[in-house]
């Protein structure tokens, strides 16, 4: 009997006491410890991938871990990671561009990211999603306006940046939030 040679094995990447073995392993949601930087690298490193499938898991991993938790939404929204998520909304991928904008929707949730994602150049990538994106990717795009809009500083920046002509329902929605704002862009 001969001994047959063992392939190395692939590293494996280590989150949060989470093992991904392969790339075809969904990755955990992401909860950072003491590694942030190294963790929100290999999520940047994934959504900057040429590969889909690497895209589809970062921004679904990305999505799932900022449904809840304040703390999680707040250390998530850096200029890297929205650096590496603006991409994502044009993305022919359905499921990516709809779980890009989604993860965006909940970063938005918290008031300490609203001027963040603003001033990151965020709100022309969501006009764009909105002329022509994927449907529920519009949705989101329509809600992270919407929550976006509800801090005071973001109300002019949106409102110039053209996100009222682009949607109909989104500009009904934000007449009630911000209704000088919309009567000046007319």
């Amino acid at each position: 009997m001969t001994a047959v040679p063992q392939q190395p094995s692939s590293p494996q990447l280590v989150f949060s006491g989470f093992a991904a073995a392969s790339s075809t392993t969904p990755l955990p949601s992401w909860s950072f410890s003491s590694s942030d930087d190294e963790e929100m690298g290999v999520l940047v490193a994934k959504m900057r991938s040429q590969n889909t499938n690497k895209v589809e898991e970062a921004v679904g991993s990305l999505r799932r871990s900022t449904r809840s938790g304040e703390a999680s939404r707040s250390r998530l929204c850096t200029p890297q990671l929205l650096s590496a998520l603006k991409p994502c909304f044009v993305s022919r991928s359905p499921e990516i561009q709809a779980s890009s904008v989604a993860a965006l929707v909940n970063l938005s949730l918290e008031n300490v990211n609203k001027v963040k994602i603003v001033r990151s150049g965020m709100v022309p990538p969501l006009i764009g999603v909105l002329k022509s994106g994927f449907a529920e990717a519009r949705e989101h795009a329509c809600g992270a306006l919407f929550s976006l809009a509800l801090d005071d500083a973001n109300k002019t920046a949106i409102g110039v940046l053209g996100a009222l002509c682009e949607s109909p329902s989104l500009s009904r929605a934000l007449l009630r939030v911000w209704p000088l704002v919309f009567i000046v862009k007319m």
